[in-house]
């Protein structure tokens, strides 16, 4: 007998795009699910057009709860799920008719705790992309996996392209505090949790990109959370002298990132001389790594000595090129 999936959809103020993303889910050809919807305080239809699906399908359980933010909405979906495994999908995106079946598959033949597939990306346009990818599925050893978090950008980074055994996440929650970057905070304490991952980068998930959405909000101070997260686990894998170079990497191409857009944007300047700082205390190993380019020095060493000249650069090019 199939084993019971939990499919956990936070939703707020989606209404246009709600009713795509459920009709994805209602026609998997992975039929034993349970799917539980989250209405994080809406102000538009997106409510009521939850309890027209419900109304239609006995597998729609509705939460109604005040807006309190992605995090606590994707725990409380956590906290009502009954299911061997979890999805995470977001109620703007949608999903191939056989991606519930594709991941549970691949983590059941393989006992995964973990599996994952690739994504497109729609944009409002019409317009599509599809990266390369690896069709073979991949096993990660520990270090392994969670280099692959650093270095491996939204495939790794986010939930919603993965399929997660409840024994494995049932004591991890989101964080609030971790803002925009809760996914890849949730993915690092998953991975270290876990005992067997496997990657099988197949495009099944749609990732849309629409206006107003998370993504596409103006630079402030949230931006700064993927360096806060990516600090953290530096600390602790200080250790490991696998993963450390590659999240010390990982860490202080983030930070260049925020802080141009601190100085592009003229915004979170207190923030940015911290991250500055943060960024220094780390001088003598970047310039001593082989890992990182002679652009990243030159950057680093521009910020200690000669930081105007370093936000005259970034104002006037944008970025600093190779």
């Amino acid at each position: 007998m199939s084993k019971k999936i939990s499919i956990i959809i936070p939703a707020y103020n989606t209404e246009k795009y709600i009713g795509r993303c459920l009709e994805s889910v209602l026609n998997q050809t992975y039929q034993n699910l349970e799917i539980i919807l989250i209405d994080d305080g809406s102000t538009d239809n997106t409510f009521e057009l939850m309890n027209y699906y419900a109304l239609n399908d006995s597998r729609i359980k509705i939460i109604h709860k005040d807006n309190d933010g992605l995090a606590e909405a994707r725990n409380t979906g956590m906290d009502a799920s009954t299911g061997e495994y979890l999805i995470f999908i977001d109620s703007d995106d949608f999903i191939e008719n056989d991606m519930v079946e594709f991941l549970y598959n691949i983590a059941e033949e393989n006992r995964a705790d973990v599996s994952r597939c690739g994504f497109i990306t729609d944009y409002e346009d019409g317009s599509t992309t599809i990266p390369q990818y690896n069709s073979e599925p991949v096993f990660l050893d520990y270090d392994e996996r969670l280099a692959d978090l650093f270095v491996g950008g939204h495939l790794s980074g986010v939930v919603w392209n993965k399929i997660y055994r409840r024994s494995v996440v049932q004591n991890i929650r989101f964080l609030k505090e971790d803002g925009c970057s809760e996914d890849f905070s949730f993915n690092y304490r998953v991975f270290k949790n876990a005992t067997k991952t496997v990657f099988c980068d197949i495009p099944k998930y749609h990732y849309c990109i629409r206006e107003g959405s998370i993504t596409k909000t103006s630079f402030n101070v949230n931006a700064f959370s993927i360096t806060k997260v990516k600090k953290i686990a530096l600390n602790e894998l200080s250790k490991n002298n696998k993963v450390y170079p590659v999240a010390l990497k990982s860490f202080i191409s983030s930070a260049f990132i925020v802080m141009t857009g601190c100085i592009r944007n003229y915004a979170c300047m207190e923030e940015y001389e911290e991250l500055r700082q943060e960024v220094l205390s780390f001088k003598n190993e970047i310039l001593n790594s082989k890992l990182f380019s002679s652009t990243d020095k030159i950057k680093v060493l521009l910020l200690c000595y000669f930081p105007r000249i370093y936000k005259k650069l970034i104002v006037m090019n944008g970025h600093i090129n190779k």
